[in-house]
């Protein structure tokens, strides 16, 4: 990183997963990330992500009924326990308490009024993370899957300082997140045929080609959720469900700020 990170920045992204070998091979191929496992003591090994040697997040083991795998964003705050009494104050609740994470800094993993999880994490130092960027097999946007767009807009802007922007879509509104001037999210009501039981955070990969990159996916065990689509004026994307079931989406093009 060039600068130091900002309250209210996407900074890391943990992929939650019961399988974290057949993870790590699946997304290797695809993206070319390599992994370093870290010896987390009692909370076992942790399976760190990088892409061109450069550490982007990593993946938990992980199993609980009726929680499918998901990759969970974390977002920097300036002080995680004010942001999760918050979190509380307004409708949502605690899935995780704060708690330290040795020589990299604290953090705590909540869920907003309708569901969604993410983590919140004040890092040791001014420059740690790794936030978006629009660089090839690096995380680029996160989008919000929402029950109520406006509610959950209202909710997150408020709470991590965001300015937001309302794009009108044909039958519907996309919220544009902004930090500084800098799209870096977006939240918009689940589309038709995406039926959760709750809103949920996607995670978006930045390739140089979407149509090359879903081929690849599906001929390694992966699922088109949305085949290769352009969105006029920003890129083209497309969203895919990886052998494990977690969701995630590949994008072409500038849908917000490199942040780092």
């Amino acid at each position: 990183m060039t600068t130091a990170i900002k309250h209210g920045q996407f900074v890391w992204h943990d992929l939650m997963t019961q399988d974290v070998e057949k993870s790590a091979d699946f997304y290797g191929e695809l993206f070319g990330w390599t992994t370093h496992e870290l010896d987390m003591g009692d909370d076992g090994i942790y399976t760190m992500l990088l892409s061109n040697d450069t550490p982007i997040g990593g993946m938990v083991k992980f199993e609980m009924d009726n929680v499918p795998p998901h990759w969970m964003p974390y977002i920097a705050v300036d002080d995680v326990e004010s942001v999760v009494a918050t979190f509380e104050n307004k409708g949502g609740s605690v899935c995780m308490p704060p708690r330290d994470i040795p020589n990299v800094g604290r953090f705590s993993i909540v869920h907003d009024p309708q569901g969604g999880v993410i983590s919140t994490i004040k890092f040791s130092t001014s420059d740690g993370g790794a936030p978006l960027s629009s660089e090839a097999g690096r995380f680029c946007w996160c989008e919000l899957l929402a029950k109520n767009s406006s509610e959950a807009n209202e909710f997150y802007k408020e709470l991590f300082h965001w300015e937001c922007e309302e794009m009108k879509l044909e039958n519907d509104s996309y919220w544009v997140q902004k930090l500084d001037g800098c799209p870096q999210a977006g939240v918009m009501n689940m589309p038709p045929g995406v039926e959760l039981e709750h809103a949920a955070w996607v995670v978006f990969v930045s390739v140089d080609d979407v149509d090359g990159a879903a081929k690849k996916a599906q001929s390694l065990g992966a699922t088109v959720q949305v085949r290769p689509t352009d969105i006029p004026g920003v890129g083209r994307f497309a969203s895919l469900k990886d052998p494990n079931g977690a969701v995630f989406n590949v994008f072409k093009g500038a849908p917000g700020c490199d942040q780092s």
